[in-house]
């Protein structure tokens, strides 16, 4: 950079003894002397930069507990105003900014519910049920094992000691 500055040599002559492109030296060049003057400026607006950001540091640090505040008041009014399934259709499963995690606490959710999806019994299971609770309304004196043995199609005499 400096022979090409000082200009003892042209910049074909630069350009072969680094293997370098000529267009690429020129720009060097001519963002080097356009430039140079800014470098001793350099001080000035680094200083006025450092200030700006302590400034905004200091304003965004301020807003930090009227945030705290203002998320801990939506917590509590969200979750005794509203529904589970008003506050569970805030969830936002796609492309939100906040993760599941952080959007059920937000609005006072299990975790573990958001994933939760419901499966509805099976013909079978409904029948037994009901051939249960039909055994329970002859036979409130049953025991378990009893109920289990007539649900089944087995009449037991066994006694349950």
């Amino acid at each position: 950079m400096l022979e090409l500055l000082k200009g003892e040599k042209s910049l074909s002559q630069l350009a072969s003894e680094h293997k370098v492109h000529l267009n690429l030296l020129r720009n060097w060049r001519d963002l080097a002397l356009d430039d140079f003057a800014s470098l001793f400026d350099k001080k000035n607006l680094t200083a006025d930069l450092l200030a700006a950001l302590s400034q905004q540091v200091e304003e965004l640090f301020a807003q930090i507990p009227r945030l705290t505040i203002e998320v801990n008041w939506l917590k509590k009014n969200l979750a005794s105003t509203l529904t589970r399934t008003q506050r569970t259709a805030f969830v936002e499963r796609a492309e939100s900014e906040l993760t599941l995690v952080e959007q059920a606490q937000l609005l006072g959710l299990s975790r573990a519910s958001l994933y939760y999806q419901k499966v509805e019994p099976s013909e079978e299971e409904v029948r037994l049920k009901h051939r249960i609770d039909e055994l329970y309304k002859q036979y409130p004196f049953f025991g378990s094992r009893r109920t289990y043995d007539r649900v089944r199609g087995r009449i037991s005499q066994a006694l349950r000691i």
